[in-house]
């Protein structure tokens, strides 16, 4: 895969550090991409929106003339999460998790009562 004018100095990109060097995680992507090659991801993503769209995984757009039935946004490519930073998003869905749940039972609870603002 070549990416030697791949820029992403302005963004952040879960597979390609800046100086277009896979991040560890992403390298087995990486690799599986240079053996495919950009024509086999093309024919992949065609194929994947081809049975999304023939499994009735879709939505409508009323107001386009184009098309009134269309896929959900997909793409082959997955989003590579470092397991360290995966810890770190999970620890953070816990907690708020954990408080919606507590708030939920302390707001709902039998004498309590819920003021709108």
């Amino acid at each position: 895969m070549d990416l030697h004018d791949y820029k992403t100095e302005d963004y952040f990109d879960e597979l390609i550090e800046v100086g277009v060097h896979p991040r560890m995680a992403a390298k087995p992507l990486i690799n599986l991409f240079a053996q495919i090659g950009p024509d086999e991801l093309r024919q992949r993503q065609a194929a994947a929106e081809r049975a999304m769209f023939e499994s009735g995984t879709t939505f409508n757009v009323y107001d386009d003339d184009r098309a009134t039935e269309r896929i959900i946004p997909f793409d082959v490519v997955p989003r590579v999460i470092d397991a360290g930073d995966w810890a770190r998003v999970e620890k953070g869905l816990a907690s708020a998790s954990r408080r919606s749940i507590s708030f939920s039972a302390t707001s709902t609870a039998p004498g309590t009562s819920c003021r709108t603002v």
